[in-house]
């Protein structure tokens, strides 16, 4: 997505500049070379008036209406615009969307410490339960560790005896969503001592769409916060499986040496620690050889190494310094069964734990998250504080970027309309007629049930150069017609909205067809730009062509007034100096 971002402008730029240099050499070669005779009529035959002719002819009622009443027509405007906003706000927003893949990942969860045999039983009776289904075509399966990288933002998951994962391939990506909307509810929960979670591709790098992440310096402080804000968020029934990255307790057996009986022996910690390491543990390394590029490591292990039980550790046989003194492990120590932490995660250095949790599919992730959030308000104790992570924190980090261009973009449409115009009352009119673009781009994502994401950014950046356009169309015979035919501002706006009305409808229709292959698609990457662009440019022309003409009135309806008074004063004037010659 970063490398797609990065070249959209410069692919931009190159066929803007393209047309530009089309529309000012080739079109008028073309309508020299093509067009040699004008417009005939046939005043014998009955006309029959044309699909624009109708348009037109409706066009003019309603903006001679419009003129008629303009605060209540700037009031409608006003009103659309808040509405549009208020619908905008409230649209599900996903900057990065979800992959159309013919593929999904499953991840299996067992409990720290399970056996792999174990966990490779669930993996094979959940993968059996879903190749019943036609429609998958293939399940890849890794025991113990995750697959490789075969998604940009899918990373690699840390492996264990207790972690499985599937990439299940099926036709494609309509069989997926049918998949995913079938599978997740009925095996997230299917097996009592597994927690399956069935995970749609997308492009975010979120580890889950909802986090919410404790950190304090008491760990046990911070177990019964995290123990609450589960059983708070495992009531929603719109999360699923609701868990911690606290990977639980591993048991063991600790040593507590009796310094007494070691010290008379001559055996001390490092040596102790030797002696079991080579016959329960992993064993003493002692050198690396290489084979081609890839180093292998040379272990010193008893040789009965891997067929102890923890209960030959008491009679483990143990050396020291004093030659040909074996003894029992009993007799220099205490053996002791014991439970420490899995895995302490810590973030800039605070000991933090993070409750995960997806999401039921279907709802809106955003009003998901600050819901769980209202409810954990009160979970927070003293010395823990509460973050939020996953899907709203990686928007977070990235959202300002987005918004940020786009609010470069409109300053530097702002300064073209200034440079153009010389005027700012004439640049901020069009500028506030951008804001018609939210209510059409809201209708058209809440019709599609798309999402606000990042394609539909670059949707009403693409949108905003449209009404720009149709502003400028519009405005600039209004001034051609006020300055240089000298008729006030109010018919120099009817007879603009008059004339403008075809090229600006024409443009705004060959803009929004242009897109229908996007909005039928409906794909998550391109939906949001077709949806965007097609709804918004039809709403917004409407809005176009009957406000920027009032507006424009508005602006210089003082001049008006003050032209006419120094007119009705000339003439004056003039009759009284006629008047006067007349008289003698």
């Amino acid at each position: 997505m970063l490398d797609f971002v990065k070249w959209f402008p410069f692919g931009v730029s190159i066929v803007l500049g393209v047309s530009l240099l089309i529309a000012v050499f080739m079109v008028p070669w073309m309508q020299y070379t093509f067009i040699k005779k004008g417009l005939k009529e046939d005043s014998g035959k009955k006309k029959h008036k044309t699909f624009l002719e109708v348009i037109q002819h409706y066009y003019n009622i309603l903006i001679n209406a419009c003129f008629r009443h303009p605060f209540i027509t700037l009031g409608f405007g006003v009103f659309t615009i808040i509405i549009g906003g208020y619908l905008f706000s409230r649209a599900p927003q996903k900057l990065m969307p979800r992959a159309e893949r013919n593929q999904f990942a499953v991840e299996i969860y067992m409990p720290s410490g399970t056996a792999i045999e174990r966990t490779a039983q669930v993996a094979d009776s959940l993968q059996h339960l879903m190749k019943r289904d036609s429609r998958v075509l293939n399940v890849t399966t890794f025991y113990g560790s995750g697959s490789p990288r075969f998604q940009t933002s899918y990373a690699p998951q840390i492996g264990g005896t207790n972690f499985a994962q599937f990439i299940v391939n099926t036709k494609d990506d309509e069989d997926t969503q049918a998949l995913l909307d079938k599978f997740t509810p009925m095996y997230s929960s299917y097996f009592s001592d597994a927690q399956v979670r069935i995970k749609q591709l997308d492009y975010s790098d979120a580890i889950s769409p909802i986090e919410i992440r404790f950190s304090g310096s008491d760990l046990s402080q911070l177990h019964k916060t995290v123990d609450h804000a589960m059983a708070i968020m495992r009531r929603d029934s719109d999360l699923l499986l609701v868990r911690s990255n606290f990977e639980g307790t591993t048991s063991g057996l600790n040593v507590i040496m009796n310094s007494d009986e070691s010290n008379r022996l001559g055996i001390n910690k490092a040596m102790l620690s030797m002696n079991l390491a080579t016959k329960f543990g992993n064993g003493i390394p002692l050198t690396k050889v290489w084979e081609g590029d890839y180093p292998v490591n040379v272990m010193l292990k008893d040789v009965k190494t891997g067929k102890q039980n923890p209960d030959d550790l008491s009679n483990a046989m143990v050396s020291g310094l004093v030659p040909g003194v074996n003894v029992h492990l009993s007799q220099i120590a205490n053996v002791k069964p014991d439970w420490h932490e899995s895995m302490i995660v810590r973030r800039n250095g605070v000991r933090t734990i993070s409750v995960l949790a997806d999401v039921r599919r279907g709802v809106n992730l955003n009003k998901i998250t600050d819901r769980t959030l209202a409810s954990l308000k009160s979970v927070s104790d003293k010395g823990v504080t509460l973050k939020v992570g996953g899907q709203r924190a990686s928007d977070d980090e990235n959202g300002p970027q987005i918004y940020g261009g786009l609010s470069i973009s409109i300053v530097i449409i702002f300064l073209i309309l200034i440079f153009h115009f010389k005027d700012i009352r004439m640049s901020v009119l069009i500028m506030f007629s951008l804001l018609f673009s939210l209510l059409g781009a809201a209708i058209g994502i809440y019709v599609m049930r798309q999402d606000v994401s990042l394609t539909g950014i670059l949707g009403m950046i693409s949108l905003m150069g449209i009404i720009v356009r149709n502003g400028i169309i519009m405005i600039d015979y209004a001034e051609e017609l006020r300055k240089k035919n000298r008729i006030s501002a109010k018919h120099a706006a009817i007879q603009a909205a008059e004339r403008r009305m075809r090229p600006i409808f024409l443009t705004s229709a060959a803009a929004s067809m242009g897109v229908v292959p996007m909005v039928i698609q409906n794909s998550p990457m391109w939906g949001p730009m077709g949806v965007v662009v097609c709804f918004g440019t039809i709403v917004a022309m409407f809005f176009i062509l009957t406000m920027i003409p009032i507006g424009y009135w508005m602006i210089f309806r003082i001049e008006d007034k003050k032209r006419h008074l120094k007119n009705e004063k000339e003439r004056a004037k003039m009759m009284l100096k006629i008047v006067s010659e007349e008289t003698e």
